[in-house]
């Protein structure tokens, strides 16, 4: 079968195979004994955030013998085995994660490392990764026992760390910790006993130790509860995958978003942030180094912009750290420049109060133009996209004076309300604003509730004045 790859086993190895995991099954004073070492290794390495130190308790770990064990009893129908391996199994978890919160308890630190949360959030990939790590487990045993793979493959299915981050979320009370350990293990555990059953079903196992129709219906009902087990597992595990993908696509749009519009403030820097979602939208928290200060309605732009590229409501939150650029020569400060400096460059003398060669007080000298880097960035935001929308309208069509509008979000419906006031002698028929609206929603890529209003005529024209249009915030006439 499999030309080679997965031959049916002769029955003295099948034989050896069966007295290695017998012994392998029992929890004796090795077994304990590594568990404990192991799981110190694997705590401490945790908590100091160590990758190597980690890797070292994957290779000390006995965990994975009872689970390849249990497997082999099942597809054989050893119940007396398969009742050693799950007592082994059950006792060695119990004491990893007893021995974890203890040290975690003595602890100078408690920490949640990168190392730890990084456990805490198991996905569909590690479920199939421990599948593969138990096939290729299974398979070295069976026809490899002194392959070199096998390091390889305790490393790969990582049994000890999750057990260990139970126990510290235990001490640090942190029970979304403890859940996110805890399924990563089970999630191995599934995975590893699912893959061993197949390999030793296609080794032969099966026929050696009884074929009659009865035992391989056991055998598939067996197979069919463990497969049944390796879906329900995979449910939780899929949607904290789809959370985890849509987690960092947001950050990632939050992060070129923010980094693009801070310059609306020159010469501002992103420091950190922190984008979560809620049930009202999107909230931004960033922390922002800048010579300036940004203005409410700046951050409303910025606002504006996130929307349209989240497609959900956003608030964002900034905390803005004042710098300022200092050399022997100049004090850079865009919002308060020294006059005849220009440009918010002042002289290092002056900043000082200290004497300085430069021209006395009330001399002629040029002011400096500013630089590109000191311009302020407009921003491509809702607003002036409306905005470029009724210009080009007003360009085709004659009859289309707009006089100004006002743009709001309405988050509750996650629209956009625009109020369109046209001038007293515009035209227009009833097909107007619903073919504007749609033309908004095709820019905007939102929902537009869009209403247009004529003002009243006034009621006497001002004196020297005929006909002169009403002054518009924003006018395409």
């Amino acid at each position: 079968m499999f030309n080679g790859l997965i031959d049916k086993l002769p029955q003295e190895k099948m034989q050896a195979i069966y007295d290695a995991n017998t012994r392998a099954a029992r929890a004796d004073g090795f077994f304990y004994l590594m568990v404990c070492l192991s799981g110190t290794v694997a705590t401490l390495g945790l908590l100091t955030n160590s990758a190597a130190v980690i890797i070292g308790a994957m290779l000390l770990a006995p965990l994975m013998n009872p689970i390849v064990a249990g497997a082999l009893a099942m597809t054989i129908g050893d119940t007396q085995m398969l009742r050693r391996s799950a007592v082994a199994e059950l006792s060695g978890v119990i004491l990893a994660v007893v021995l974890s919160t203890f040290i975690t308890l003595i602890s100078p630190t408690r920490e949640l490392t990168p190392e730890i949360l990084a456990r805490t959030q198991p996905t569909l990939f590690d479920l199939l990764i421990a599948f593969a790590s138990g096939a290729a487990g299974a398979y070295t045993l069976a026809y490899r026992p002194e392959s070199s793979a096998l390091p390889g493959v305790a490393i790969a299915t990582a049994l000890m760390p999750p057990l260990c981050v139970v126990g510290i979320g235990f001490a640090s009370y942190d029970y979304s910790v403890v859940w996110g350990g805890f399924l990563l293990f089970l999630a191995n555990l599934i995975a590893i006993n699912l893959a061993s059953f197949i390999v030793f079903r296609l080794a032969g196992f099966t026929t050696h130790y009884g074929n009659d129709e009865s035992f391989d219906l056991s055998v598939r009902q067996r197979l069919l509860m463990s497969a049944a087990l390796f879906v329900l597992i995979s449910l939780p595990l899929v949607s904290i995958m789809l959370k985890v993908i849509d987690h960092n696509n947001l950050d990632k749009l939050v992060r070129e978003s923010l980094t693009e519009n801070l310059q609306i403030v020159p010469r501002s820097e992103l420091v950190s942030y922190k984008a979560e979602r809620n049930t009202d939208g999107v909230t931004v928290s960033a922390v922002v180094r800048t010579p300036g200060t940004f203005k409410p309605e700046q951050i409303r732009d910025m606002e504006n912009v996130l929307e349209y590229t989240l497609k959900a409501p956003v608030e964002v939150h900034l905390q803005t750290v004042r710098v300022a650029e200092v050399t022997r020569h100049r004090l850079f400060d865009v919002e308060h420049p020294l006059p005849g400096t220009g440009s918010g460059a002042v002289p290092a003398e002056a900043a000082s109060g200290g004497a300085s060669d430069s021209p006395a007080e009330g001399a002629d000298t040029p002011a400096l133009s500013p630089s590109a880097s000191t311009q302020t960035v407009k921003l491509n935001n809702p607003e002036k996209l409306i905005e470029d929308i009724l210009v080009e309208k007003s360009r085709v069509s004659p009859g289309f004076l707009w006089q100004t509008f006002s743009f709001s979000y309405d988050r509750e419906k996650a629209a956009y309300d625009v109020r369109l006031l046209m001038q007293p002698q515009a035209e227009w028929t009833g097909d107007l604003p619903p073919l504007l609206a749609e033309l908004m929603e095709e820019r905007l890529k939102r929902k537009v509730n869009l209403t247009v209003e004529k003002p009243k005529a006034p009621e006497a024209a001002a004196p020297g004045t005929p006909g002169e249009e009403p002054a518009a915030a924003k006018s395409a006439g």
